[in-house]
């Protein structure tokens, strides 16, 4: 290293620590408590046969060095609990979302740092929650969003790897740049679940099929931006898959990014949602609607009322947006999983600040929150499920028997907990449970 480059180095630092100390400074004077991490987290819950439900997530399993197994919960239709598991790594594992193999278990997906490297994560267990099996794909930093059966018998999954990722591209960036993307993970409210710290070592979006023993028959990778990042996948009628997820258009934004691909996984269309501010959010959810377009829900900071709102976009079978919706208050609101419903509508659970119990929780921390709307993205109605501090809800179905499931996190005995909340149809509470 030359002098100059020992000085212009010198610089760097110490103008990365001040913009640090500033932001510092500037936290000290917010008005919300950040709750903390939330490390107890049921991402994905389903009904089975019996009309029980089983949840796939996460818990923590070392407190003192803060290593998390993956959880898996099975219950009856009172919340009764019948049996649950814990398995993974020495280090950190999660799962994602979890598929219901009718008379067969249940397959998973999360991630697993099992070699020091995570990677996504396929899990098959039998309906007694004994493992079956496991594998994993990608490269040292890869994971799994969201798994589906196929009309085939297969599976199809999507995350995001660091596979086929050009270092020498994306690590061409300014200092300050770097710094920038150093404090916005470091001091980004992480327990906002949904929200990811897009890591600056980048992306690409990851589509994975696989037979009924994990074997992979294909995969694709997607990129725009080298920060692709996928969240949810479904097969579509004409036995292609329709993909949503986020990428990165320049420093300041990140838009939502659908794309349509046939049976084989090639693009066949894709399409970006956003607008202008930095946090134009990934969809939570993407599901086909019965007019052969396409419902996709996040949230976004571009639109709506102020902070954050629950975004609900509607398209046709192109992608062409047909309308949107935002749903929330001056504060920041968050949507992180959409289900269609019986009659054709749609139902959204995620968190609110907004409509959050003041009273209850004075350092406004969010509330559950579960939206309610017609075929046109019309509320019909919403309700609030308070707690003694922080909850959020990750995953929503609706009910055989009539009303809404929901599965999140919430701050039980002192510390993080999975609660799982029963609605009747109009979202009224029947029960909840905390594990």
């Amino acid at each position: 290293m030359t002098l100059s480059d020992g000085m212009n180095m010198s610089k760097k630092v110490t103008g990365f620590f001040l913009i640090l100390g500033f932001s510092i400074i500037m936290l000290s004077f917010s008005s919300r408590a950040v709750p903390p991490p939330m490390e107890d987290a049921p991402y994905s819950i389903q009904e089975t046969a019996e009309n029980g439900f089983v949840i796939a997530g996460t818990t923590v399993s070392d407190k003192t060095s803060w290593t998390n197994d993956a959880k898996i919960l099975k219950i009856n239709s009172n919340g009764e609990e019948e049996w649950n598991k814990t398995f993974g790594s020495p280090n950190y594992d999660s799962l994602k979302s979890i598929a219901v193999v009718q008379g067969d278990g249940y397959i998973m997906t999360g991630e697993t740092d099992s070699a020091g490297s995570r990677k996504q994560w396929l899990v098959k267990i039998d309906q007694n929650g004994a493992m079956l099996w496991n594998k994993t794909y990608g490269n040292d930093w890869s994971n799994g969003k969201s798994i589906q059966g196929t009309s085939d018998g297969n599976y199809i999954t999507i995350g995001y790897s660091n596979k086929y990722i050009d270092y020498i591209q994306i690590n061409n960036k300014d200092w300050i740049a770097s710094a920038i993307d150093f404090l916005y993970a470091l001091f980004t409210d992480t327990g906002v679940p949904g929200r990811e710290i897009y890591e600056s070592n980048g992306a690409n979006l990851l589509l994975i099929k696989v037979d009924s023993n994990g074997n992979i028959l294909w995969d694709r990778t997607f990129r725009r931006s080298g920060h692709d990042y996928g969240v949810s996948v479904h097969e579509t009628a004409d036995a292609g898959y329709i993909l949503s997820g986020t990428t990165k258009i320049d420093e300041n934004q990140n838009h939502i990014w659908l794309i349509k691909a046939n049976s084989k996984g090639d693009e066949e269309w894709s399409r970006t949602f956003g607008g202008s501010k930095w946090n134009s959010i990934p969809a939570a959810s993407i599901l086909q609607t019965s007019d052969g377009g396409y419902i996709l829900a996040g949230y976004t900071d571009s639109f709506g009322e102020g902070g954050s709102d629950v975004w609900l976009i509607k398209v046709d079978n192109k992608g062409n947006e047909m309308w949107n919706k935002t749903f929330g208050g001056k504060e920041d609101d968050f949507g992180n999983d959409i289900q269609l419903t019986k009659d054709g509508g749609f139902v959204i659970a995620g968190t609110t600040y907004s409509f959050a119990d003041k009273e209850l929780n004075p350092e406004l921390w969010g509330d559950i929150w579960l939206i309610r709307t017609d075929a046109s993205g019309n509320e019909l109605w919403n309700r609030t499920f308070a707690g003694v501090s922080w909850d959020d809800a990750y995953s929503v179905r609706e009910v055989s028997d009539g009303g809404f499931i929901l599965a999140g996190s919430t701050i039980a005995n002192g510390g993080d907990a999975w609660i799982i909340l029963k609605t009747d149809l109009q979202g009224y509470e029947e029960w909840r449970k905390t594990y």
